[in-house]
């Protein structure tokens, strides 16, 4: 190797660990939004290439109402094992992300970063938490980001748009009909026995009884325990041993989810054991027709078509054990999306139009011999995909 050679080879060392593409996957957030809302959006960032990059920093560029201002800007992260912290927000462009279009009428761009982390593999992934104050006229906009990382030359055609409309301020006082007081256009409709898309609600109040219309009603087995909640209430959920604990669902028509579907639970798992939450099993093969889990560590949302090609949405934070957290799975026909306790972690857009359908019943903390060692309380299955709005009211 000549003297030149060596400054050669280590300068594309160098630009192959800067070969990381990040692009903006998936925006959740509400569609409809009263002026003068305190509201938030999540924009989920993946790296599209397989190569790493080191000291490398992750920016934003987004397009939003040109009223709208930035109220806090946080991100949460898998990289180096998972971090979180406040965004950077730039007065002017940084001059990372080019090429990107003119900034539409009504709009105004902002400049976000994180980092910078000294190792970003292909596999990490994050989320910004974006909240806004929606001042400034009532209309329809359209929000827009594109991703970046420094050093490598962003694609402006990786980005993702969410079509927004923003409606005048309510009267003072305003009393909305279901209770809520503010944020709450598209409502929270997990109301027992008032909402016919609720399929099945077993509150785990030291039974297996659903509290929904459908009277899908569970079988335990094994005998999980009735715990606390976590509330602290006693016997308002149940403990799964792990050794053969489960509750079955015996098939229903009313559990066969095709066009939209929503699964929820929240689970306190032990630091062993298997991480089935809760599925309809697949009777023609393995796994399940859909379920939520947390079987390689973070959770996961999946569904199967009737032709057996599976979809998975995928988080990038390990479950905690020993910690209340709660798992929510959405499919709407179109996406694939997976929070945990509120926060957008994995997305998938499948080329399925359904689900696919059989007589496989519904289970709970088990698959196959397989057992889930831990609580479980609260689960919830739904023949329509919650929105951004409804995830959020479900916590605490």
């Amino acid at each position: 190797m000549n003297d030149h050679a060596l400054p050669k080879l280590l300068a594309a060392s160098l630009v192959t660990l800067l070969a990381v593409a990040c692009d903006v996957e998936f925006i959740a957030g509400p569609s409809l939004v009263q002026g003068g809302e305190r509201v938030q959006y999540q924009i989920l960032v993946r790296p599209q290439d397989n190569n790493s990059a080191t000291n490398a920093t992750v920016h934003l560029a987004g397009d939003v109402p040109i009223g709208w201002a930035l109220d806090t800007a946080q991100f949460q992260a898998s990289i180096g094992g998972g971090a979180s912290g406040d965004l950077t927000v730039y007065a002017t462009d940084p001059g990372v992300i080019t090429g990107l279009p003119a900034v539409p009428t009504g709009h105004r761009r902002i400049y976000l970063s994180a980092g910078p982390f000294t190792t970003i593999t292909a596999d990490d992934a994050g989320t910004a938490l974006l909240t806004f104050i929606a001042a400034g006229a009532a209309g329809s906009y359209t929000m827009t980001f594109w991703a970046g990382v420094t050093g490598q030359q962003n694609d402006p055609d990786l980005f993702f748009s969410k079509p927004l409309t923003v409606t005048p301020p309510p009267p003072a006082n305003t009393i909305f009909a279901d209770g809520f007081a503010a944020g709450t256009v598209e409502r929270w409709s997990r109301r027992v026995g008032g909402d016919a898309s609720t399929v099945a609600f077993l509150p785990l109040d030291g039974d297996a009884d659903d509290e929904s219309s459908y009277a899908n009603h569970g079988t335990a087995i094994g005998g999980p325990t009735a715990t606390a909640d976590r509330f602290g209430t006693p016997g308002a959920a149940l403990l799964f041993d792990g050794d053969d604990d489960q509750i079955i669902i015996a098939h229903s028509p009313s559990l066969n989810l095709r066009e939209a579907a929503t699964l929820a639970a929240w689970i306190r798992p032990a630091p062993t054991g298997n991480h089935y939450v809760v599925g309809k099993i697949n009777l023609s093969g393995s796994g399940f027709l859909y379920a939520l889990d947390y079987v390689q560590g973070p959770a996961a949302s999946r569904i199967r078509d009737a032709l057996g090609e599976a979809w998975n949405a995928e988080g990038y934070l390990p479950i905690q054990p020993e910690e209340w957290q709660l798992l929510v799975f959405t499919w709407d026909g179109q996406h694939l999306l997976c929070y945990v306790d509120g926060r957008l972690e994995g997305f998938q857009a499948p080329t399925t139009a359904a689900i696919g359908t059989n007589e496989g019943d519904v289970e709970i903390g088990s698959y196959e011999d397989a057992r889930y060692r831990g609580v479980i309380d609260e689960v919830l299955i739904m023949n329509r995909a919650l929105t951004f709005r409804e995830v959020q009211m479900m916590l605490p």
